[in-house]
């Protein structure tokens, strides 16, 4: 089981003609959370294609749509669990390094929010 990490990355889907714009919430190196507007095909593969660093082209992972969640309450957005398959060498690295770039993003919020409220001076 790989660690899930929040985050707010914008994503594409393509599955052949099918192209929905949608937003990662949740990443790992075995998959991801999308959220969008659109009705998907259960067990759809394609290709997902992650905005993850500022200047850098997208990233593109195969994935599956495992799973479909309920929208949570007050929202419509349509949420998936998407499982990357048949990833090769290439693949697998970009995930590995967006998977450390989120951490980090994290573990500086994570500090920043803890340091925020006090003097470090005293």
């Amino acid at each position: 089981m790989h660690r899930r990490l929040d985050v707010n990355i914008t994503a594409l889907f393509e599955a052949g003609p099918v192209r929905v714009e949608g937003i990662v919430k949740q990443i790992s190196e075995g998959g991801l959370l999308f959220y969008c507007n659109e009705d998907l095909i259960d067990n759809s593969e394609g290709i997902f294609r992650l905005s993850v660093f500022d200047n850098e082209p997208a990233i593109s992972l195969p994935g599956r749509l495992a799973y479909k969640l309920s929208p949570k309450h007050g929202t419509a957005l349509k949420r998936y669990g998407v499982r990357f398959v048949d990833m090769d060498e290439s693949s697998k690295e970009a995930i590995s390094r967006a998977v450390r770039f989120a951490t980090m993003r994290q573990r500086y919020y994570s500090q920043a929010r803890l340091l925020g409220g006090k003097n470090r001076n005293g």
